[in-house]
């Protein structure tokens, strides 16, 4: 039969279905199931090495975006830790005491940093004065501390961390806009900021504070966001990190300022793509809380003293320098007020006093009251003593008399 099923297979005699229950198909069948197999076993080796590498990979990754935050370490001291967070933060509300502790430690950190930078001006100052004793020993002494500080502050951001390095807002504006940039809010890149920014500033260079002071409010909120993940879990989702950080950029400026008003909106100015409303409140929050922060007289007498400058009705003190501003309110004749305060415009003006001023201007009356004049002495009053006695008669009523009588 076998022999027969050949030679008709052969012949073309026979149809399609014999063919695939004769001897050949049967054998064709085999070899294609063989086939099959070897495939799918080599299939399922290529998926094992693929499973493989890609679980090699996530580890590397995993190592590479530790500092950012997405792992959770353990112990018994965070299971400590979180069983007191969860048992009396959480209940009280996690987003608020997250944002109070972000504008506290934003509120030291200024404080800190503004005694430092006060510190610099002060030894600056000191060996000027009492150090040197010749001219060119003071001129020495006058710059070679703050190019020694300048060297200090670059050389320290380049070993410790060079992510620092800058103002910080671009790469802000970036991170919000969801894109990862390594070893950005580590710990590490916060004391490179915290300790370069206090050389730069206490050497003398004129540079702002708005800029380095959002990236290390964000760095903080990346750091407690960090801790609070060992707690809670809430903190690993990305939009709420998003959301901190935006937060993080109202304390910025508002810690540097003390205007929290302002940093809610330069928060805004920075997420301009979106903006959630309940960021609102979260961000004013945080700011008015960084913007609470010690002050120090002290410090105000000092730069009074270093700029000869006396203390004027209004002014503004900045921690710094020092700028005359009273000049128009004395000119429209406010009447004067000195209140003291670091960083903040300070002389208050009521509306009362400012409404009448202008009515003065308009009408023409201008109150010049920069440089007040001495009082000139009154003229002597004549003063008429009331008595019993008629007066004697004056010179005139004399003449009179005498003409009636003619």
């Amino acid at each position: 039969m076998k022999w027969r099923n050949r030679q008709t297979l052969v012949s073309g005699d026979t149809s399609e279905e014999e063919i695939g229950h004769s001897y050949l198909g049967t054998l064709m069948y085999g070899r294609y199931q063989r086939d099959l197999s070897e495939a799918a076993r080599e299939e399922a080796r290529r998926l094992r090495r693929l499973r493989k590498k890609r679980r090699k990979d996530d580890k590397l990754r995993q190592k590479e975006l530790e500092a950012t935050g997405k792992h959770r370490p353990r112990g018994k001291f965070f299971k400590v830790l979180g069983y007191v967070w969860r048992h009396t933060f959480a209940r009280l509300g996690e987003d608020w005491i997250f944002l109070a502790l972000l504008g506290i430690i934003m509120a030291c950190i200024n404080y800190a940093m503004d005694r430092g930078i006060g510190i610099c001006n002060n030894a600056r100052m000191w060996m000027y004065k009492d150090v040197a004793t010749s001219t060119f020993s003071q001129y020495v002494a006058w710059v070679s501390l703050p190019i020694c500080l300048i060297l200090f502050a670059a050389g320290f951001v380049h070993i410790v961390a060079a992510q620092s390095i800058g103002s910080g807002i671009p790469e802000m504006k970036t991170i919000l806009r969801g894109v990862h940039l390594k070893e950005y809010l580590t710990f590490r890149a916060l004391i490179s900021k915290i300790v370069g920014l206090t050389a730069t500033l206490g050497s003398g260079l004129p540079l702002g504070k708005e800029g380095p002071s959002v990236h290390i409010a964000s760095m903080v909120a990346a750091l407690l966001s960090k801790l609070v993940t060992t707690f809670q879990g809430i903190y690993t989702n990305e939009s709420r990190t998003s959301e901190m950080l935006a937060a993080a950029c109202a304390v910025g400026v508002a810690s540097c300022f003390a205007a929290p008003v302002g940093g809610v909106l330069f928060s805004i100015e920075v997420t301009t793509t979106y903006f959630a409303v309940r960021n609102y409140w979260r961000g004013f929050f945080a700011a008015c809380c960084s913007a609470i922060h010690p002050e120090d007289p002290e410090y105000d007498d000092e730069n009074l003293y270093i700029c000869h400058i006396d203390p004027a009705p209004f002014q503004l003190v900045e921690r710094t320098s020092l700028l005359k501003v009273h000049s128009l309110f004395s000119t429209l004749g406010v009447s004067r007020a000195y209140v003291t305060a670091i960083g903040r415009l300070i002389g208050v003006v009521s509306l009362k006093e400012l409404r009448k001023a202008i009515e003065d201007v308009n009408s023409g009356v201008l109150t010049l009251a920069t440089r007040p004049e001495p009082p000139t002495t009154p003229p002597p009053a004549v003063i008429k003593v009331a008595s019993s006695e008629p007066a004697p008669p004056t010179d005139s009523e004399t003449a009179k008399l005498t003409t009636g009588d003619k």
